[in-house]
């Protein structure tokens, strides 16, 4: 399929860019497996998501799995992204699944603010840091939304939309995940998972930023 060279890098998916994130997306696959911190992986306490786990809850991992679920969206991305530099598109169902995952992903992160009672006192943040945890989820996903949708009415291709709702999603989960763990110390799952937000964050700005006053017609 002919890709039309006037499209901006970030909208052209065998451009040198699109390629370049698409690789180092792979940092974020590997760090699904790697210890993130205290010799933890995303996988492991994504497993004791309830549909998944086997057995009892682990004590100390139970709830931890609304934090490793979102990370997988790394895998997904990353399908999507050399699907994307390969064939040129998405298919509407490999869309489907890509928004499906980024809104399940969320649901399964947004789920910490309503697993506790109203009334736990120790669960109130203090301090500048912890509402600031608070707040990005909610700002983020909120900023996300409305960026996914202008991205639509305008000249962005739809498998990159498609790839940014999971990156978003992607970008603010990793970023609690990094400044919460920062004190108990990263492990080589945490650089990844640093180095793969760094560059959807790239892509998710580059693809936004090309699409106003772009005439070309991108394939979408």
């Amino acid at each position: 399929m002919s890709v039309d060279r006037r499209l901006p890098a970030a909208h052209d998916p065998r451009s040198r860019f699109s390629l370049a994130v698409a690789i180092v997306g792979l940092a974020g696959v590997a760090a699904v497996f790697l210890p993130f911190t205290s010799n933890t992986s995303p996988l492991k306490v994504a497993a004791q998501f309830p549909l998944l786990r086997q057995g009892p809850a682990d004590y100390f991992l139970g709830g931890l799995w609304r934090l490793g679920v979102p990370l997988l969206l790394a895998i997904l991305v990353t399908v999507g992204a050399f699907r994307w530099v390969v064939s040129g598109r998405l298919t509407r169902p490999e869309r489907v699944v890509g928004y499906l995952a980024a809104l399940v992903a969320a649901a399964c992160f947004l789920s910490i603010f309503f697993s506790y009672g109203s009334d736990d006192a120790e669960s109130s943040p203090s301090g500048f840091v912890e509402w600031f945890m608070v707040a990005l989820p909610w700002v983020g996903l909120a900023a996300g939304v409305c960026l996914l949708r202008r991205n639509s009415q305008t000249v962005v291709p739809d498998a990159a939309n498609t790839i940014a709702a999971m990156q978003v999603v992607y970008v603010i989960v990793a970023i609690i995940c990094l400044a919460a763990y920062a004190s108990s110390g990263w492990q080589i799952g945490a650089y990844l998972v640093a180095v793969t937000t760094l560059a959807y964050m790239a892509q998710v700005v580059a693809v936004a930023v090309a699409a106003p006053g772009h005439s070309a017609s991108a394939p979408k």
